[in-house]
């Protein structure tokens, strides 16, 4: 069997690593994609395929916006404010991450220098998974 010369590469985003009340199905199919991308790690890996990861914490994106937002209201205080109780207060770095923090997580795992990493998760999530806390 000959195997291709240059290496594959996928990754999948995902929140993988903790649960949350009320939202089984979301949880279980982060939950599953973990579970995909090390299956995918281990069918691929003699073939120069590699498969991870990457888990990000709360991102200013207009979805969590919205989430920070109706909770800002419901508890009639600003959305500075409701950021800093709801999201940041939890996350050691007490800050968003930043989209172009993920993207440098991305193209390290296209890089030559992760050819050798496969089935693993990275969490770029401002500290939240060492705290034991949950993001929301």
């Amino acid at each position: 069997m000959t195997y291709p010369i240059s290496r594959r590469r996928a990754i999948w985003f995902t929140l993988a690593f903790q649960a949350e009340a009320r939202k089984s199905a979301y949880v279980a199919a982060k939950h599953g994609i973990l579970g995909l991308t090390r299956e995918v790690a281990l069918e691929g890996a003699r073939l120069g395929i590699t498969c991870n990861a990457i888990c990000p914490g709360w991102v200013l994106t207009p979805l969590a916006a919205k989430q920070v937002a109706r909770k800002a209201a419901e508890l009639q205080i600003s959305f500075d404010e409701a950021a800093q109780k709801i999201v940041l207060a939890d996350m050691p770095t007490g800050r968003f991450v930043d989209p172009s923090e993920i993207a440098a997580g991305v193209l390290f795992f296209c890089s030559d220098a992760a050819k050798s990493i496969t089935g693993v998760a990275l969490p770029i999530d401002g500290g939240v998974l060492v705290t034991g806390t949950r993001l929301v």
